[in-house]
C-alpha cells in the first residue's frame, strides 16, 4: 500500500518551521538519543514521544486552541507509536523507524489505514495528562 503523502496548507506551513535534522542535532547534543547512529531512521528509533513534544511545542502558537491532536497507537501494528494530527493531516517525523518509504518529515492523509489509534488527545491535554508523556 502506498503512503498517501499530501501537500496542503498544513504541510507548507509546518515545513517552514520544523526541521527534523535540527531536532536530531539538538537531541544529540543533549545526550537524549537512544541510538548513536547517524542514519536518521535509526537515530529516531523510539523517539516519537519526544519528537511529537518538540514539534507540537513549535506548532502550538500557530494553531487554534485544541486543534493540534496527539495520537498514541501503532503503525502497521509494529510497536508503540505517537504522531500529531492537524486539519486531517498526520504529521510524523519518526515514521522512518517503521517504513523505509517514509521521509524525515511526513504529511499523510489522516485516513491512511496503517495508523492504528489507541488514544487521542489534544496537544494541551497530552502534555498534562498522558501517562506516556516524558
Amino acid at each position: 500500500m502506498q503512503i498517501p503523502f499530501v501537500e496542503n496548507d498544513v504541510s507548507e506551513g509546518v515545513e517552514t518551521i520544523i526541521f527534523p535534522d535540527a531536532i536530531l542535532s539538538f537531541l544529540r547534543k543533549r545526550g537524549l538519543l537512544e541510538s548513536e547512529s547517524t542514519e536518521y531512521a535509526e537515530a529516531c528509533y523510539n523517539m516519537c514521544n519526544l519528537f511529537s513534544l518538540l514539534i507540537g511545542k513549535e506548532l502550538l502558537p500557530f494553531c487554534e486552541p485544541n486543534s493540534l491532536m496527539v495520537y498514541e497507537g501503532s503503525y502497521g501494528r509494529q510497536g508503540n507509536h505517537t504522531w500529531l494530527v492537524l486539519e486531517d493531516t498526520i504529521i510524523d517525523a519518526t515514521l522512518l523507524q517503521f517504513d523505509n518509504r517514509a521521509k524525515k518529515l511526513n504529511f499523510i492523509d489522516v485516513s491512511f489505514e496503517e495508523y492504528f489509534t489507541l488514544k487521542k488527545y489534544t496537544f494541551e491535554d497530552w502534555m498534562e495528562n498522558s501517562p506516556n508523556m516524558l
